[in-house]
């Protein structure tokens, strides 16, 4: 038992030095980052990890992106779509239950968190910043999309005048 422990502790720390090093690997090439966040997601999720959790999410997070870096267009959505929902499940479900395990009662106050309330009440706010993030990276996204297409539009208009223009200069 002692060695199954040891090897899962020693396990954890390999898929955090994965994720670690796909975040450094992001400067320099998105195809050496994809690959390690995937080997460090698989690696996570084989070991009991689930889906829902923050590392994984954030590790989905930075493959959605890459893969908009690369112009990989529905992988990019689906990747967004799936930490948006991903989160937005596991807030709702996490304000359902209270720390304890029971149904919260809407009480219209906050009581302040102590000892083992402490633990899901930071959890719930990493899981609502990541989310925030996953909407700051999604929103991005879409505007970087947005001015492209603008621009490939300039680009028609302008070369549909030279065509134009052409045209005219023949009639001449």
């Amino acid at each position: 038992m002692a060695n199954l422990a040891f090897v899962q502790g020693h396990l954890d720390h390999v898929s955090t030095d994965q994720s670690q090093l796909g975040f450094c690997a992001m400067a320099t090439s998105s195809e050496k980052a994809e690959k390690l966040f995937k080997a460090a997601m698989s690696f996570m999720l084989s070991g009991g990890t689930p889906e829902d959790d923050n590392a994984v999410i954030e590790m989905s997070l930075k493959l959605a992106t890459i893969y908009a870096e690369q112009n990989k267009t529905e992988l990019a959505e689906h990747g967004f779509r799936f930490c948006l929902e991903s989160l937005q499940e596991k807030l709702q479900r996490e304000e359902k239950v209270e720390p304890t395990g029971e149904e919260a009662e809407p009480t219209g106050e906050e009581a302040e968190p102590t000892g083992e309330e402490a633990e899901p009440t930071e959890q719930r706010k990493d899981s609502r910043l990541l989310l925030g993030l996953c909407f700051d990276s999604r929103a991005r996204y879409h505007q970087e999309a947005v001015h492209a297409i603008q621009e490939g539009l300039k680009e028609v208009k302008k070369r549909r005048e030279e065509v134009k223009k052409k045209e005219e200069e023949e009639e001449d």
